[in-house]
């Protein structure tokens, strides 16, 4: 990467694009700091010295397309493929809807992307990272291989924690705008005694059980089981696995509502959300599994 051409690029974000104030970001966090990419991604110079960082960002991979969730992904993509086409190599862009249309191909990622193929899912700027891997789960959808994640910056709040077991490599970080990370904004996820379990047995003899938040909002739901130990082993298994990311997947439901499953080591399903509103919505819901599966108790109603 041109040392150059990375600080040129960090003085025209702190010139334009770096903001301070109260703001909601869409993650729905609160925070005292903006960074507005597009004021910086529709900027000649900017958008040019970006592409080259993202060539070199990704020049030693072979794969075959760039692309990321609508909109900052879109001019950041086209920025990469002139800087492809200059090197004299060969690259196909795409984007991702946050939402299919209701009318043409409704497909929900649009371009150039294959089977098979390997792709770079790029954005702007991270939080939680829900929206990058709102665009990793669509691309994997239609049978691509995710080779890298790439964003120009990491706000270091739980963006690298939601991409594990993904190549994540951001351009910057907040620090390198000389922002330190709020201690009351940093991603913990700690387990929590007040989370608990509730094993039922329904009118059909079967058992199943819940996951409940210590505001008692069900945050996961398993599937029935014929007999009660089959129901605890299940509930063994969340305990050992919630906090694992590696272990949620993130998914879409026909009508485009994130929700995400749980899995054991062995692939099988062992819990499932709701429908959430939003990627970033349902990235809560994951830490508050997270937060609460290990430690919580367990409460048997099926006597009730």
């Amino acid at each position: 990467m041109s040392a150059a051409a990375r600080e040129r690029l960090r003085q025209l974000f702190l010139e334009r694009a770096v903001l301070f104030g109260d703001f909601t970001l869409a993650s729905g966090k609160k925070s005292k700091y903006y960074i507005n990419s597009k004021r910086v991604l529709f900027h000649a110079e900017a958008i040019t010295l970006l592409g080259e960082l993202l060539y070199d960002a990704t020049r030693d991979l072979e794969f075959q397309a760039i692309g990321g969730l609508e909109v900052g992904a879109i001019p950041m993509a086209a920025a990469t493929l002139v800087a492809y086409h200059r090197a004299g190599r060969h690259l196909e862009g795409f984007f991702v809807r946050k939402q299919a249309k209701g009318h043409g191909s409704q497909e929900l990622v649009e371009g150039q992307v294959k089977p098979g193929d390997a792709v770079v899912v790029i954005d702007d700027v991270l939080t939680t990272g829900g929206s990058a891997v709102q665009a990793v789960e669509a691309v994997k959808a239609v049978g691509a291989t995710v080779a890298r994640v790439v964003c120009i910056c990491d706000r270091l709040q739980g963006a690298r924690e939601a991409l594990a077991g993904y190549d994540f490599r951001p351009l910057y970080t907040i620090r390198d705008f000389g922002i330190a990370e709020p201690s009351a904004e940093k991603v913990e996820l700690k387990a929590s005694s007040s989370g608990r379990f509730e094993l039922r047995k329904g009118a059909s003899g079967k058992y199943h059980f819940n996951l409940k938040a210590a505001n008692g909002q069900v945050i996961l739901s398993s599937e029935t089981y014929n007999d009660k130990a089959g129901a605890e082993g299940g509930i063994a298994s969340v305990q050992s696995n919630a906090a694992d990311d590696g272990r949620y997947e993130r998914k879409a439901s026909k009508n485009g509502e994130p929700y995400f499953v749980l899995k054991a080591g062995n692939g099988q399903i062992i819990g499932k959300s709701e429908m959430y509103s939003s990627v970033a919505a349902m990235e809560k819901g994951i830490a508050s599994v997270k937060a609460n599966g290990a430690g919580a108790s367990v409460q048997d109603l099926t006597a009730a």
